[in-house]
């Protein structure tokens, strides 16, 4: 297996809902994109994800991408995983409590599991219907069971998660907690 870079995965559905306003969704994403760029973590991005960045970011998000740009805090990820793909078309198929519409809902956000699988495990996502998909999946295939999503609007401890850098460890399994 090739070196994992630490970076986080950012959901198009925060950069859309981070904004100025002190309106709930909106502050807690802003925090947690204000807190990314502070601690200058780097974040994980494919074509797929670029594309729906594009199409959902909001003047406050815009902001923040050219500055984590110009810090050089983006990390694009080319290869895709067809052995992860596979296996999850493969796993959805043959397990029975997911339908055709719920597979394809996995699968449409794959891309998300692919660059956290590629990185540090780590997927800040609001879509928590995509979240309990994958995790009814997970026990199923060993490369989803570590991913951690955290929903920064239902999560207090979310800003938390870039505080503690030297106990990464420790800090994943209090959000697996939290947020799974």
């Amino acid at each position: 297996m090739s070196k994992r870079k630490m970076a986080v995965v950012v959901d198009a559905c925060i950069l859309h809902s981070a904004g100025k306003t002190e309106v709930p969704v909106s502050k807690a994403c802003r925090e947690v994109l204000d807190e990314i760029r502070k601690q200058k973590c780097c974040v994980a991005l494919n074509k797929e994800l670029i594309a729906e960045w594009k199409k959902h970011k909001s003047s406050f998000s815009h902001t923040w991408w050219a500055a984590m740009c110009s810090q050089g805090l983006i990390y694009k990820v080319d290869k895709y995983d067809e052995n992860l793909r596979k296996c999850i078309a493969r796993e959805c198929d043959e397990y029975k409590r997911i339908s055709d519409k719920e597979k394809e809902d996995i699968l449409k956000d794959i891309h998300l599991a692919e660059l956290a699988f590629e990185t540090s495990d780590t997927i800040f996502s609001r879509d928590e219907k995509v979240k309990k998909l994958f995790f009814k999946v997970k026990n199923q295939i060993s490369e989803l069971a570590d991913i951690i999503w955290i929903n920064p609007v239902d999560d207090p401890e979310a800003v938390e998660f870039f505080k503690e850098k030297d106990d990464m460890k420790l800090r994943n399994k209090r959000i697996i907690v939290l947020c799974i």
